[in-house]
């Protein structure tokens, strides 16, 4: 598949228990042939929704469950005091730790690896 901007990608979503639909353009956004949509609900309740951008036929994304403003949608095993330890954060967090271990290691690694050259020269000098 080769990306392209040529198409103009509309979200469809349509309310499963009313039969109402609502259409969102795309925009496109970043590298080549990729697109955002921004999308708001109207009120809760499930929703089939696709992309359709022609010339290519629309590409179902199955069933969307919205729920109601303040509702939480998932239990997450990091609430609470660990909810600092989870997602992009934590992930960012770790690789600078990481980041400055990987470098204290290779300073040491280097120290290591001169110890003869500074113990004769500390044994010359005496």
């Amino acid at each position: 598949m080769t990306p392209t901007d040529a198409v103009a990608p509309i979200l469809t979503a349509r309310n499963a228990a009313t039969g109402a639909t609502l259409r969102a353009e795309a925009r496109k956004e970043g590298p080549l042939g990729h697109f955002v949509v921004d999308f708001t609900a109207p009120a809760a309740g499930e929703r089939t929704w696709q992309i359709e951008s022609n010339p290519f036929g629309p590409t179902a994304l199955g069933t969307l469950a919205v729920a109601p403003v303040g509702t939480p949608t998932t239990t997450s095993p990091f609430a609470g005091p660990l909810a600092a330890l989870s997602g992009v954060a934590f992930l960012r967090d770790g690789l600078r730790w990481f980041g400055l271990l990987l470098l204290l290691f290779a300073a040491w690694l280097g120290v290591w690896s001169q110890r003869a050259l500074l113990f004769r020269g500390e044994a010359a000098t005496r």
